[in-house]
């Protein structure tokens, strides 16, 4: 199966107006019997909301800090993954391994500080974003889950998963 899907967004807040289409692709094959690869590549796109560019508040002794030139975020991902189907018995369940390639132009973090005049903890310490640049985090992820009876009356669902990743700035 294809897909293939896009959209148009289009975004005023304040000062900042921006337009962009954005689109995504994908590709499923039947490799065998119970066996499927998938490819896919999709943009991204995220403008700041308006806590992240113009409100300050506290909570406890820390503070929430605005950034008022945070601008949009937008990336780019790639994934190329296989899932293998299986049953033993009465128990069956499925296998999934993808890998994953993302890369991003003006990459929000958010950072802990001291964003104001006083340096002292109880006093503008807290939190705020800011676009760190280009970006790119890359990985596996692989996963196993089923679902069964292993023999009469003892029934085992499992599902595990793990993903490696390398984040890069």
């Amino acid at each position: 199966s294809l897909l293939f899907g896009g959209r148009f967004e289009h975004y005023h807040l304040a000062d900042l107006t921006e337009s962009k289409p954005v689109f995504r692709a994908g590709l499923n094959l039947q490799a065998g019997k119970a066996s499927y690869i998938r490819l896919s590549a999709g943009q991204g796109y995220r403008v700041p909301s308006i806590g992240e560019r113009y409100i300050t508040t506290t909570t406890g002794n820390f503070g929430f800090y605005p950034n008022p030139n945070l601008a949009p975020e937008a990336s780019i991902s790639y994934e190329l993954g296989f899932k293998q189907l299986f049953k033993f018995g009465k128990f069956a369940g499925m296998l999934d391994i993808a890998g994953f390639y993302e890369n991003y132009d003006n990459y929000v973090e958010f950072n802990f500080g001291y964003w104001g005049m006083d340096q002292t903890v109880t006093k503008n310490a807290g939190f705020k974003f800011f676009n760190t640049g280009p970006a790119r985090i890359y990985g596996i992820d692989a996963s196993v889950a089923g679902e069964g009876d292993l023999i009469k009356n003892l029934n085992l669902s499992v599902m595990v998963g793990y993903t490696y990743s390398v984040p890069q700035a």
